[in-house]
């Protein structure tokens, strides 16, 4: 399973949250970089924070 990466707004889109919300999180996680991808394990961290389910499921 390849590790995947994702931006704040795609992050955002895909939890249905707020991105300013998830970004107060994210700088509160120990690995989380500004202006570099975010990785799968902290956005499964942020997910875990906001109830939300991770991986999220696929729309359709």
């Amino acid at each position: 399973m390849s590790e995947r990466s994702y931006d704040l707004s795609e992050l955002s889109s895909l939890l249905k949250f707020s991105s300013a919300y998830l970004k107060m999180l994210l700088k509160k996680q120990a690995g989380y970089q500004p202006n570099q991808p975010i990785s799968a394990e902290l956005a499964a961290a942020v997910a875990a924070q906001v109830n939300r389910p991770w991986p999220p499921t696929a729309a359709g």
